[in-house]
């Protein structure tokens, strides 16, 4: 009998970085070839990491350069063309999940799939839950010709080939014959539908901040207790909820995608506009512990700075269709909404117009901008425009920006303009992070703003920080805020905050 020689392996417990003199990342959020949508990031702790002697990859539900999802890919740099390949591992057993361990040929020498060959030692699909599949494709093996090479095993094949094994087969028997009868009474059923089918997940935000400019303003607080679910009802539709538990509880969103065809998905509720690059990230992956920009804040209505337009979260209710097209080069969003946010009916019955349009040049760089066009309805008076309580008023806004995101290095900026009746508004902001060391990034941000051009009301906040991720998604935060304030009687202040987030 032939006696193999190991020639490489990884058993991930030399450091809990992965060996990238052993593998490389596969960036990119196109969908493969596959229709996936998630963003395969790099080297990105949330999604892959080493813990306790075990690769873990993960798979999260986060917007992350227009996609949905974020995950992992990684390859071997090492290649054989004969040999023995032995691995080891555990798969989730979710809906929508589709894990794989895979081997392809290194060059395809202008080969097409699936002529060059695949063997896939691995993979589970969500939706065939207790079952894994190992596969050959080829020229004549492949979905094409609707013709298969593959080998199907079932939980039933498991429990056949353990009761072989074991010395006790009569009681393996007993226990096997009792679960399975469990699994075909109607509770188990739905329980294990439900599972399959929907996910939960949370977050909380917890701070303190010290700002001299509110006499001074010394306080704990607690600045966001969130809900998420996301329920899959086929594999084209899908419907997700929102809810912030703290200040007596509000509905954030509640929506439904349905994806008509590849590149074209409708959307209806109450979400995020898609106006400017920002209002869209989720608080748990910008950088600052305010989130967002003056700018951001004030013409999408996140903070309720604009009096106008209110407090919205930077959400309204309305409907959308969005997708990604060539190859995933092009992304669009375009919807109509109230105009008039957060679980609120239209007040005058103009519609906001919407638009955002992002391309990718490569996987590290994104560009774009974004629009509204709309008659808006003041809830309060403006300290800036002039504007009166239950006026309509004609409302623009637009924005360019760009970002870059490596596993080392994140950068965003963006320039919006604004105007309300006939006062004009501008803001920019440049945000970047740098990871110092494992785990532990530097935060630096130049954010300016003006409400009203005429008058120059305008503000500068100049913003240093740490921020350091102590498990997945989990992370503690401390910064200090200079505010370069002119106009309006204004005085420069200083601020500064901590913050610790937890996710699950």
């Amino acid at each position: 009998m032939k006696e193999y020689v190991c020639v490489w392996k990884d058993e991930f417990d030399s450091s809990n970085k992965i060996d990238l003199d052993k593998w490389e990342f596969s960036v990119g959020g196109h969908g493969w070839g596959n229709g996936e949508l998630q963003y395969y990031t790099d080297n990105r702790d949330e999604n892959i990491m080493i813990c306790n002697n075990k690769l873990v990859i993960r798979s999260n539900y986060e917007s992350w350069q227009g996609n949905q999802f974020t995950s992992a890919k990684i390859i071997s740099k090492e290649s054989w063309k004969y040999g023995k390949i032995r691995v080891r591992a555990k798969i989730p057993l979710a809906v929508g999940t589709w894990p794989a361990i895979w081997m392809l040929p290194i060059s395809y020498d202008g080969t097409n799939w699936p002529y060059c060959g695949e063997v896939d030692i691995v993979e589970h699909f969500g939706h065939t839950r207790g079952e894994i599949f190992f596969s050959l494709h080829s020229g004549e093996y492949n979905f094409y010709k609707n013709k298969f090479n593959h080998y199907q095993i079932t939980t039933s094949h498991m429990r056949k080939t353990l009761l072989q094994l074991s010395m006790i087969a009569f009681i393996l028997s007993g226990i096997q014959n009792t679960l399975t009868a469990q699994e075909k009474t109607p509770l188990n059923q739905v329980v294990n539908t439900l599972k399959e089918r929907i996910s939960l997940a949370g977050y909380a935000q917890l701070g303190y901040t010290y700002d001299d400019a509110a006499n001074p303003d010394n306080t704990f607080d607690i600045k966001r207790i969130i809900f998420m679910a996301h329920g899959k009802i086929t594999d084209r539709w899908t419907c997700d909820f929102m809810y912030d538990f703290y200040n007596g509880g509000m509905l954030l969103e509640v929506y439904t995608d349905y994806r008509i065809f590849s590149g074209l998905t409708a959307r209806i509720g109450e979400f995020k506009v898609p106006y400017t690059i920002e209002n869209e990230l989720s608080p748990t992956t910008v950088e600052l512990i305010n989130c967002y920009s003056q700018s951001v804040c004030y013409l999408a209505g996140v903070s309720g700075s604009d009096k106008c337009y209110g407090m919205t979260s930077g959400r309204d209710i309305g409907m959308m269709i969005h997708g990604k097209l060539f190859h995933d080069f092009l992304q669009y969003k375009f919807a109509v909404m109230n105009g008039q946010g957060l679980n609120t009916k239209d007040k005058n019955s103009q519609k906001d117009v919407v638009g955002n349009l992002m391309v990718y040049p490569n996987k590290w760089l994104s560009v774009g901008g974004s629009f509204i066009r709309g008659t808006g309805h003041a809830i309060a008076d403006s300290q800036y425009s002039g504007i009166k309580t239950g006026e309509n008023y004609a409302k623009k806004r637009m924005s360019l920006g760009g970002v870059v995101t490596t596993s080392a290095f994140n950068f965003r900026t963006e320039y919006l303009a604004g105007k309300d009746k006939n006062v004009k508004s501008e803001g920019f902001y440049a945000t970047g992070s740098v990871r110092l060391v494992q785990n532990f990034d530097f935060i630096a941000s130049f954010d300016y703003f003006n409400p009203n051009k005429a008058a120059d009301f305008k503000q500068n906040n100049y913003i240093a920080g740490l921020q350091y991720w102590f498990y997945p998604r989990c992370r503690v935060q401390a910064q200090y805020t200079f505010c370069d304030k002119k106009g309006d009687g204004q005085k420069d202040s200083n601020m500064v905050q901590a913050q610790v987030q937890v996710r699950f």
